[in-house]
């Protein structure tokens, strides 16, 4: 209109005016592709960078990264400070979104608790001398939290088999693994040398030696660093530390080997004969021979004079010492026995809270919690006031010691995540025929045939669709 108006003071003749208003029409066109140009040359010019950001992190080894010498361009989120409106789980801003509740509340969806559909119990309080190795700045306490994972190792009461992709350059590198992780758990006690090996106790064995010896065999395994008398002293003070603090707890799988340890020893009963037995889901008053038997995982001692009754197909069974050189007592710990957790991950679960279980339920709703949805939960950082019933200082322990624990926090998240995988592919093996398997079986045989089964080729079938 603008123009228009300009045109109609000016005395010229139509012919004119409309030559003007093509030409302006045509500046305007100009301008407003190059405009275009400049803002598509812009956002291709920062996805590239984000590109090359993301393929710089996918070439940088986590063990050896230097955030001040890497090329690779800060995604700032601000501050975590943000909590779920339903499990007060913290979270960046561009995570949240609102619901139509009135009032409305914040939430993560499926990051955390699903809009309060999956509340789970907090973790419980830990001794306050193991929160202080969390927190501190003693030299000690660094010395632990640098090498969690090597210490979490010694005090395992089981073992990891894995194809480890890790790469080690100085401490204990960032765990990456490939293919199948493989948890497992052997006899309470070492063979004889007669029998197999040279009889030196591992992973559970250990515990049932004097706490001098357990230091000893421990602070032997391999760290990954070089070690000088001095380095070498102070991993065995935190070892000796470490199993007090584990002993005096109230570890309950801790207490129950022990136990089961103390009574085969009190009625001098040969070890050769006796089996150990843990099952999940028992039954009150199944087998005379248990002791100390928990709710959900039960573990007891088989003696000669027993047998095995009622065992779900999934319990393990192993001899308490191995007494022939050609049997193999390993066994594998299934991914769905509660114990898995505080059996290979002490540090985490000092205190033997159990893990998840294929029975485990919301007490408000009494619906089942997937592995995903537990892991999910566990994995987000929560705000905490526990306070340790024996702290005569009362201090209050504002964080969940997972999220202090550095790469082991992120080898138990890859670990939980795995589960979560075989979890999955579990379920497609064993729910074949809701799946309609054999009529894809059927399918491709046809496939190869290039029939229909009634003469007609499937070329003759085949329809394009443009997607």
């Amino acid at each position: 209109m603008e123009l228009d108006d300009d045109l109609q003071e000016l005395d010229i003749n139509n012919d004119v005016q409309n030559q003007l208003r093509r030409q302006h029409y045509a500046q305007q066109h100009e301008h407003d592709a190059n405009n275009h140009a400049n803002n598509r040359r812009r956002r291709e010019r920062r996805s590239q960078e984000n590109v090359n950001s993301f393929l710089a992190a996918c070439r940088c080894n986590i063990d050896t990264f230097d955030p001040d010498t890497a090329n690779i361009t800060a995604n700032d989120l601000g501050p975590m400070n943000v909590k779920c409106g339903y499990c007060q789980a913290l979270g960046f801003e561009v995570e949240f979104k609102w619901n139509q509740e009135d009032p409305p509340k914040k939430h993560m969806g499926k990051m955390c608790c699903n809009q309060g559909k999956i509340i789970l119990e907090p973790p419980p309080a830990v001794p306050i001398a193991l929160y202080k190795l969390y927190t501190s700045n003693d030299p000690r306490a660094e010395t632990f939290r640098g090498l969690l994972r090597y210490f979490n190792a010694g005090l395992a009461m089981g073992s990891i088999q894995v194809d480890d992709q890790t790469v080690y350059q100085g401490p204990p590198g960032a765990f990456k693994v490939h293919g199948q992780i493989y948890k497992r758990i052997g006899p309470m006690l070492p063979s004889l040398p007669s029998v197999y090996g040279d009889g030196t106790p591992k992973c559970l064995q250990i515990w049932f030696c004097d706490a001098d010896e357990q230091a000893d065999l421990r602070v032997r395994q391999d760290c990954g660093v070089r070690r000088n008398r001095t380095t070498y002293r102070r991993h065995k003070e935190i070892f000796q530390l470490l199993q007090r603090i584990l002993s005096s707890c109230g570890n309950p799988l801790l207490h129950r080997f022990l136990t089961i340890y103390e009574e085969i020893e009190r009625n001098g009963t040969d070890p050769d004969d006796v089996r150990i037995v843990i099952d999940i889901n028992p039954s009150e008053g199944r087998h005379p021979g248990r002791f100390n038997a928990p709710n959900s995982t039960e573990i007891f001692a088989l003696l000669p004079d027993q047998t095995a009754q009622n065992l779900s197909k999934y319990a393990i069974l192993t001899p308490m010492r191995q007494s022939d050189p050609r049997q193999n007592p390993i066994r594998r710990i299934p991914d769905f026995f509660s114990i898995h957790d505080p059996l290979l991950y002490p540090l985490l679960r000092p205190t033997g809270q159990e893990g998840w279980h294929r029975h485990m339920r919301i007490t408000s709703t009494n619906e089942k919690v997937s592995v995903r949805q537990y892991t999910r939960f566990n994995m987000m950082q929560r705000e905490l006031h526990n306070i340790d019933p024996e702290d005569q200082d009362h201090t209050v322990q504002k964080y969940c010691i997972c999220h202090l624990a550095r790469k082991l926090y992120q080898q138990w998240l890859c670990d939980a995540w795995a589960k979560v995988e075989s979890n999955d592919m579990g379920w497609v093996e064993t729910h074949q025929s809701a799946l309609f398997a054999d009529q894809y079986v059927n399918l491709m045989r046809r496939a190869a045939e290039n029939t229909t089964g009634g003469g007609t080729t499937l070329v003759a079938l085949r329809k394009d669709v443009v997607i």
